[in-house]
């Protein structure tokens, strides 16, 4: 997992967190992941100033040079992490799209067919949606209806999934990496799936 600031570029891996300052490398903690589920996912700069860390067991905040699992997420398989408007959005390994408001772990519903189980990815464009790659195609959603579900969590949140009908080759997105997209230089976003990267524009596709 990468995460690049200003003029340092955060590595966390299977033998703990490392921060490149230009050409000097310097190893801030170490931590040995027995297995798969304990390596680093995702490295996301919370919007609590901390360093978040994802792994298949468990989401820590980096305090100092340790971990420190986040209240209520101390044994979720966690693959990705988003910092949105003051929050931490979670996409997980069965438990569908988590949203950590004000120390409150938010579950949010899931789709009729149950694809937003597996979310590898939030990505907010310039058109006011999140958009999602699961394990059964690409999902978004608008950012302010999301909001008033936080809000008011007895609304309904409408979601618009893609699939093969509109063009995708494989329905399976993949994940576990960070950062788990691209943003192109010409707006378009590129993801990873099992039959290759997909690439769209998000502006281009108009759905009323």
């Amino acid at each position: 997992a990468l995460l690049e600031e200003a003029d340092t570029t955060w590595w966390a891996g299977s033998d703990g967190l490392a921060a490149w300052v230009g050409d000097s490398a310097q190893l801030v903690f170490g931590h040995v992941a027995t297995n798969y589920r304990e390596n680093p996912f995702a490295l996301v700069r919370g919007p609590d100033g901390y360093l978040w860390w994802a792994t298949g067991k468990g989401v820590y905040r980096v305090v100092g040079r340790r971990l420190v699992p986040v209240p209520g997420l101390e044994k979720t398989y966690a693959r990705t992490l988003c910092a949105w408007r003051g929050r931490m959005l979670v996409g997980t390994y069965g438990e569908g799209p988590l949203v950590v408001d004000r120390g409150k772990v938010v579950h949010l519903p899931l789709d009729d067919r149950g694809a937003l189980s597996h979310v590898h990815a939030f990505i907010p464009d310039d058109e006011g949606h999140l958009w999602m790659p699961t394990n059964h195609g690409l999902f978004k959603v608008r950012m302010n209806a999301l909001e008033n579900f936080l809000t008011d969590p007895k609304g309904i949140l409408a979601y618009r999934s893609f699939g093969r009908d509109e063009g995708l080759r494989t329905l399976e997105f993949n994940g576990g990496c960070s950062p788990p997209y691209l943003r192109l230089p010409n707006g378009e976003i590129s993801l990873p799936t099992f039959d290759g990267l997909l690439r769209f524009q998000p502006s281009a596709i108009i759905d009323p």
